[in-house]
């Protein structure tokens, strides 16, 4: 029993420094001891952590048959706290494949138990998994609230971890809507957080997530430092999806650049690894930014076969910023066929969703399309175009 606390405390040291290799023969000692020993208790926490192991390297398949098994187990056994971590943890998976209505109702499974409970950290851990959702599908009102509360109850506990994921995903709201000296505020904060506990998956997340900024207002250089940094500790730490995501926006600088051939090149490499993990949310992105290329290059057939893929998987998954990005690529690719009305039609389709989620980034593009089209007002141009397609 002694030896498997010592092989558990250990594991928890690596897993912060992202050192997986260690981890996974730690807790495969560890899964043998309490095997050997009948602690079934012991097996299903050590399935649970083996899961996170191949989780973080794009192994989902695998990982969720480790949660199965330990979830299993801790129901066999009574173990509601470690069932409610499981079920938070299996919906992770489904997230990151961007199976999202299947990760919220495990979430909703995981918050009933830490409810009956009265468990307050896995309360904010689910609160904050069922934001992040929420926010990738629009919902930014509602996240912002329930990422606020779940940020109060991980600062109570003193659960540093939980609260530098929090304020990162605070950090995106408020870049999101264009709010970025209080995104910025956010995301240093949880960077500090993160580096201070050793915690370099959250680092490699909040880097990229800074560098977003950075892209957002022009700085393209300076955003591609900070995703170099993030690169690497991603590679080191045998973060799949982190890396593709990483890979992406280097993709998407570049081309801000003007540098067509590297942004094509780590599109590539970014869509390769979405595509061999199961991550549909960026092989979108990928393939958005692939068509945004072909674009460029006046390949408008290319480009918008690329933008029916992306288009497809954002409609599928629910996220309404690249729904927005995709169908204001497309609209362009009409504009450069002449065709004018198919062109307003589908900026008009981005203007009504920008405009309810307060998408700041897309509700820029198209004030400035706007002084490009004659339409008088900026803004105010798309609601008069699409009042008078209500009535058309």
């Amino acid at each position: 029993m002694k030896i498997v606390y010592w092989f558990t405390q250990y594991q928890e040291i690596f897993q912060l420094a992202g050192q997986w290799k260690y981890i996974e023969q730690i807790l495969l000692s560890s899964l043998s001891i309490s095997r050997k020993t009948n602690n079934k208790h012991d097996e299903s926490a050590i399935l649970n952590n083996l899961a996170q192991v191949f989780k973080i390297r794009g192994e989902y398949q695998k990982s969720l048959d480790y949660l199965h098994e330990s979830l299993i187990i801790a129901k066999e056994i009574g173990d509601d706290a470690g069932e409610c971590i499981t079920l938070n943890n299996i919906a992770q998976i489904f997230s990151a494949k961007s199976d999202y209505d299947i990760a919220i109702n495990y979430l909703k499974l995981s918050l009933n138990i830490a409810e009956k409970l009265n468990d307050d950290l896995s309360k904010s851990r689910a609160i904050n998994n069922i934001s992040a959702i929420n926010l990738i599908r629009g919902k930014h009102g509602a996240s912002l609230e329930n990422l606020q509360k779940s940020l109060s109850i991980a600062k109570k506990n003193n659960d540093k971890a939980g609260t530098g994921t929090i304020l990162n995903n605070i950090g995106e709201i408020y870049r999101l809507q264009g709010d970025y000296t209080t995104a910025a505020n956010y995301l240093n904060e949880s960077l500090t957080i993160r580096q201070a506990i050793g915690d370099k998956s959250g680092e490699g997340t909040t880097l990229n997530n800074i560098s977003i900024i950075h892209y957002d207002t022009g700085n393209y250089n300076i955003a591609i430092e900070y995703l170099e940094k993030s690169l690497f500790i991603r590679k080191e730490i045998s973060d799949k999806s982190g890396e593709g995501i990483t890979l992406s926006n280097i993709s998407l600088n570049y081309h801000a650049l003007g540098d067509d051939n590297n942004a094509m090149i780590y599109a590539n490499q970014s869509l390769c690894i979405q595509q061999k993990i199961g991550d549909k949310l960026g092989e979108a992105n990928s393939i958005n930014n692939i068509a945004t290329i072909f674009l460029s290059r006046d390949e408008l057939s290319l480009a918008h076969n690329q933008l029916e893929l992306s288009l497809a998987i954002y409609e599928e998954i629910g996220d309404m910023s690249g729904l927005c990005a995709t169908l204001f690529n497309i609209g362009h690719i009409h504009r450069k066929n002449k065709k004018i009305k198919a062109a307003l039609q589908t900026w008009i389709k981005v203007y009504r969703i920008a405009k309810q989620i307060n998408l700041a980034q897309a509700l820029h593009s198209l004030e400035s399309l706007a002084s490009q089209l004659g339409l008088p007002g900026g803004l105010q141009g798309w609601e008069m175009l699409a009042q008078q397609m209500n009535t058309e």
